[in-house]
């Protein structure tokens, strides 16, 4: 019989907190994920640190586009 990960805490284990360059809606996603799921080992903190990284980087980015439109015109007047 193989063990298997087990898919919360521990009793009295401490879920990580999110890094402090995360967003607010980021942070609540992380608070969200470590709370469902125990992240044991290194490699999955750093995939689950760099996957609301980039989620992070496209709402800026999606926001950005809402506000301002999908292109915008340069000094010149030339569309960008």
């Amino acid at each position: 019989m193989t063990s298997k990960k087990p898919l919360s805490p521990p009793p009295g284990g401490r879920s990580p907190s999110a890094p402090s360059h995360l967003e607010k809606p980021e942070k609540v996603m992380w608070r969200d994920l470590t709370a469902a799921h125990w992240f044991d080992d290194p490699a999955s903190l750093a995939l689950l640190r760099t996957t609301l990284e980039a989620h992070q980087r496209a709402r800026r980015c999606r926001e950005t586009i809402d506000r301002e439109g999908e292109a915008i015109r340069d000094r010149f007047d030339q569309i960008k």
